[in-house]
């Protein structure tokens, strides 16, 4: 989950209500007008209201059925993968829970009062931290995928018992820290815009705000070395005859497809930024819209295909009792 961050310039038509002046002469027009604006509320039954909040509770549905999975069927015992995906649909479920009270303020309140302020000033900070925080977690999880093949004594001391903390601490910290100083180096604040959704624009494009988001780019980039490394090691150790049906391979493969999908979203930030001066206002605006609904794509890959996995299994065995009873049944007369 990246988050994409605009000079209010491109938008000549917005303008960010920060105070209400109880001076303003209303029977101006042009201030009346003005103050009649602090008093709009969002409009809750638009399209780029609605996807990305059902985008948001999709997501945060997804994230409780897999942590009740993961405590029911007793994968934490097998070892810290589980236990770091666990603190990530935590996470997720939080910031989900977050955004929806917030968002719903928000909706609630007029765009000029402190509360709708207030609660999208909350939404820019938990999605910050957390886009920060959940991709350094897929770097541990591939991390650990990695070294359990190339270096278990590596693993054992990165990650075995209550060893997974201390880096699943580090990235809180980092992300907590990065977060702070992006949102408060560039000025960062969130609007809803009709044309687009919500939207983070910054006060301050000397801050460091891209600079840290591009920084962060580290982890995908790490986890996709890990998949090189992991991939050169089991060719060399004639080690990829694992099977589709092999529970540590399928693992393999869905973080694959999530560390795919946090590239992609790197990748879609810098199209999007970079092709600023070369697009329109309404092309920008439907970029946006398309990232608000698919921001949370990389962070349900994982939990999502996990639970088809398991469902798929679920089926089998079920398919296979049916068929022992058959057997059984046939056996008997």
């Amino acid at each position: 989950m990246v988050a994409i961050t605009y000079n209010i310039s491109i938008f000549p038509d917005f303008e960010p209500i920060e105070h209400f002046d109880p001076t303003v002469d209303c029977r101006d027009p042009s201030s009346c007008e003005h103050v009649a604006w602090l008093f709009v509320s969002i409009d809750i039954f638009q399209f780029n209201y609605l996807a990305p909040l059902f985008a948001t509770i999709f997501d945060f549905l997804v994230q409780v059925i897999n942590v009740g999975i993961l405590l029911k069927r007793k994968y934490l015992k097998n070892g810290p993968f589980f236990k770091i995906l666990l603190i990530m649909s935590t996470s997720v479920i939080l910031r989900c829970l977050h955004n929806v009270v917030n968002y719903s303020c928000a909706a609630i309140f007029s765009v000029g009062s402190s509360t709708y302020k207030t609660s999208l000033r909350n939404a820019v900070y938990s999605d910050f931290f957390f886009s920060f925080f959940l991709v350094t977690l897929i770097f541990l999880m591939s991390l650990n995928r990695c070294l359990c093949f190339v270096s278990k004594d590596w693993n054992d001391l990165i990650f075995e018992e209550y060893h997974y903390l201390i880096p699943v601490f580090l990235s809180f910290s980092i992300s907590l820290i990065a977060t702070i100083i992006s949102i408060q180096s560039s000025k960062i604040k969130r609007v809803f815009q009709d044309s687009t959704g919500f939207i983070d624009y910054s006060e301050n494009l000397d801050g460091y705000n891209t600079m840290i988001v591009r920084m962060f780019y580290i982890f995908p980039i790490g986890s996709s070395i890990c998949y090189i490394v992991l991939f050169r090691f089991m060719r060399r150790k004639s080690r990829m005859a694992l099977t589709s049906k092999n529970a540590g391979q399928k693992i393999f493969t869905q973080l694959l497809v999530t560390v795919i999908f946090y590239g992609l979203m790197c990748i879609f930030y810098e199209a999007v930024v970079s092709l600023d001066d070369f697009l329109d206002i309404n092309q920008i605006s439907k970029l946006i819209s398309l990232l608000n609904i698919i921001n949370n794509l990389p962070e349900i890959a994982l939990p999502f295909m996990l639970l088809i996995s398991r469902l798929d299994l679920c089926k089998k065995s079920t398919k296979v009792q049916a068929i022992s009873s058959t057997t059984a049944s046939n056996i008997v007369r």
